[in-house]
């Protein structure tokens, strides 16, 4: 009868073997590998790990919610070991605090030279874990995003996170989002300071323009599309200070409401379609502050050299409101932009004007908006990008961090997400939103079903609230409305 019993057991420990085989086979689709919420369990990672070893090109791995423990990380920590191209890797909502090697786990981690993204959002790690994380955090030079949000590190663990960060040489280190880890706020503070610094927000590298490009050198500069490696653009130097951001004290004007449904008998044409920019009353002639001749003459360069690039970043350059003007006009006339990046420059209301006109426009075609370190909440400027943003189709990746966002404007950004559907990923860090302005954002997810991440370190909101928002993001996460 053991014999019987021995049996059976090993025929359907090969039939599950075979099952989980044919998994991998449909799941596996070069370079990505998604086995994401598959319940494969601890049993089924010796099948994993053997695929990802006999796979050479596999640059992304996404196992969330599979109940992986410590058990089964030494097959994993191997098959990483033996296979080190992957960039991303995805390990959120497991078990890895659970029984020991995860610092077998940390140490493997540290010699993949390529790994650049690396997530274990609520995995039952605590401080006893942190120690681990920050020898990873030091020690890998190539890591610029980690998430470690809903777990239970403390002030204790936060520290450790912050030497790693602090301790890495090359500083690459650019994203690491803790929320829900119960870290003081002033902690967060720091690391965030050290974020910024790795970002280049301090000091600067002294970049050039390259205006003396030819027009055949300038596909050269293109980079492909998102999802892959991407050639750095032709970068803008504003090495001095001439031009700062308008402080403006005066009521708002009329002319500053640019947000309208274009009506069904205006023509828009990607080339010299009529715009609300192009009115004489749009001109950069209302700015505050005349912009320099520096400033307007490199931004031209600048437009001019990625005029086909995928990717316009313009980073913490001090562009300001004139910039915002030239972007907006830019990103209407060239539809080519996936990516408009404008985090620390300046931009205000009045700037956030001009991008919301422009998000209403047909022709673009933007999908990733990065507007953080701004102070787009003056002039009712919030307000107007996010009625743009109720229409607008194509905008998936939303940062509005650190924007000096109150209270009061939850109920803006509650509406916006309530009337979109396709916003998937939204950046509110850093904003003192409080618990009136969380619960605005809580509210809206009750509708929403196609927002699935959305960054709130450091607004002030409660941990209850904060709960209520994951669990309505894992939700859509995974569909089960």
């Amino acid at each position: 009868s053991r014999v019987n019993q021995w049996l059976q057991a090993r025929l359907a420990g090969d039939e599950v073997a075979m099952v989980l085989q044919e998994e991998l086979r449909m799941a596996y689709r070069p370079p990505h590998l998604d086995l994401s919420y598959k319940s494969i369990g601890d049993a089924g990672f010796h099948e994993v790990g053997r695929f990802i070893v006999e796979r050479e090109f596999i640059e992304t791995i996404d196992l969330r919610g599979n109940e992986l423990t410590g058990q089964s990380i030494g097959f994993l920590s191997y098959a990483l070991y033996t296979n080190k191209h992957i960039r991303r890797l995805d390990l959120s909502f497991n078990h890895l605090g659970r029984n020991q090697g995860f610092d077998i786990f940390c140490r493997t981690l540290e010699t993949m030279n390529e790994l650049q993204e690396l997530n274990m959002r609520a995995c039952e790690l605590t401080s006893t874990h942190a120690a681990d994380i920050s020898k990873l955090l030091r020690r890998n030079n190539a890591l610029r995003a980690v998430d470690l949000s809903w777990n239970v590190f403390g002030n204790y663990g936060g520290q450790l996170i912050y030497e790693g960060i602090k301790d890495n040489v090359m500083r690459n280190m650019s994203e690491c989002q803790l929320s829900g880890c119960d870290i003081r706020e002033d902690l967060l503070i720091d690391i965030a300071h050290l974020l910024m610094r790795n970002r280049g927000i301090s000091g600067g590298r002294p970049w050039t323009v390259q205006s003396s490009m030819s027009p055949a050198a300038i596909p050269s500069l293109m980079s492909p599309r998102l999802g892959s490696p991407r050639t750095p653009a032709a970068p803008l130097a504003l090495a001095d200070d001439s031009y700062r951001r308008p402080r403006s004290t005066s009521p708002v004007r009329p002319a500053f409401s640019p947000l309208r449904t274009p009506s069904p008998g205006r023509r828009w044409d990607m080339s010299g379609s009529p715009s609300i920019l192009d009115t004489p009353k749009y001109r950069p002639a209302l700015f505050d502050e005349e912009p320099s001749s520096r400033l307007a003459t490199e931004l031209e360069d600048f437009l001019q050299v990625n005029k086909y690039s995928n990717t316009l970043d313009l980073s913490y350059r001090k562009i300001g409101n004139y910039g915002a003007y030239k972007v907006a006009r830019f990103i209407t006339e060239h539809p080519f932009a996936d990516e408009v990046l404008l985090p620390g420059n300046n931009i205000t209301g009045e700037g956030a004007r001009f991008l919301a006109d422009a998000l209403t426009s047909p022709a673009v075609l933007v999908r990733k908006l990065d507007l953080g370190d701004n102070q787009i909440a003056e002039l009712f400027g919030l307000d107007t990008l996010c009625r743009a943003l109720r229409v607008n189709r194509t905008v998936t990746h939303l940062s509005l961090a650190n924007n000096c966002l109150h209270p009061r404007h939850g109920h803006d950004v509650r509406n916006m997400l309530v009337a979109n559907r396709r916003l998937t990923h939204l950046d509110l860090s850093f904003n003192m939103l409080g618990a009136s302005g969380g619960q605005q954002i809580l509210d809206a997810l009750f509708d929403n079903t196609t927002l699935v991440d959305c960054q709130m370190s450091g607004c002030r909101v409660p941990s209850d609230v904060l709960l209520g928002i994951a669990k309505r993001l894992e939700r859509n996460r995974r569909g089960t409305y």
